[in-house]
């Protein structure tokens, strides 16, 4: 049996496939629900393969396909892989300049938190040029240090 599902929008993803080659029987899933395909053309007109999520045209592509897909799926960036940027410590050490690791981050942090309040009247004429819809209003600040 070979055990199919397909999209709202016409893709047909494969779950299921027996190891026999001849004689299989086509069926869709929906939700809980097995259907009986009795022509795989005219059931989808694109094909997915579970790997690597490249779609085709025939059964027979996505068939064929499938059995020597290996990769998942590849995404390609215009600027290459994500790299961070070099830090200065590291353009440093190209120049001979090393600097131990405990002395890379300052010991001490603070954090600064501020929280405000949209209030629809502001008080203040609108003009010609500019409509004031809201006034900031402060409703909290917060601070976090280990100084």
């Amino acid at each position: 049996a070979v055990v199919s599902t397909q999209s709202e929008e016409g893709v047909t993803e494969l779950l299921f496939r027996t190891l026999k080659e001849d004689n299989v029987m086509h069926v869709n899933l929906y939700r809980e629900h097995f259907s009986f395909i009795n022509d795989l053309n005219k059931f989808s007109r694109s094909y997915r393969c579970n790997i690597c999520s490249k779609l085709f045209s025939t059964s027979f592509g996505q068939r064929r396909h499938s059995a020597s897909c290996n990769a998942a799926t590849r995404n390609v960036y215009t600027g290459g892989a994500f790299e961070p940027n070099r830090t200065i410590f590291d353009k440093l050490a190209d120049f001979g300049v090393d600097i131990p690791s405990e002395l890379h981050f300052f010991p001490y942090r603070a954090c600064f938190d501020i929280e405000c309040a949209l209030i629809r009247d502001t008080g203040v004429d609108n003009s010609i040029r500019v409509e004031f819809s809201a006034k900031h209003l402060l409703a909290s600040i917060s601070v976090c240090s280990n100084v």
